[in-house]
């Protein structure tokens, strides 16, 4: 098993290196990948998420946070970073700090649970 971007696979799917039986996403992916099955079409409720993240520094400023925000904003609306996301395979999903701040602590909980449901949390 490998988790892996699809992007950084692709040249050993491609040379026939590398047989993808699954892909863990939600559903199945664009181009190259379009015969690959999800883990969900398979019967398996697993998914995994491959996102970047910025974080600012500690005490960072509301008005600085929207510049910040605002600049990312208009960098994912341009034609270069869409053309990117196609040529990788990738789906784009922009979330404001708030947003990014909610999904963080989710996937904490959700981890929190699985690793302490597998003994792995130290109480």
């Amino acid at each position: 098993m490998v988790v892996a971007p699809a992007a950084t696979l692709s040249p050993h799917v491609q040379s026939g290196g590398l047989r993808m039986i699954a892909i863990a996403a939600p559903k199945r992916m664009p181009g190259p990948y379009a015969d690959v099955p999800s883990t969900k079409e398979l019967g398996v409720n697993a998914t995994i998420d491959n996102w970047r993240v910025m974080i600012g520094a500690r005490g960072i400023t509301p008005p600085q946070t929207a510049y910040w925000e605002n600049v990312l904003a208009r960098v994912v609306a341009t034609d270069e970073w869409k053309a990117m996301l196609e040529k990788d395979s990738l789906t784009g999903e922009f979330l404001r700090s708030a947003e990014t701040r909610a999904q963080l602590q989710s996937e904490y909980t959700e981890l929190k649970a699985i690793m302490t449901e597998l003994g792995l949390v130290r109480k």
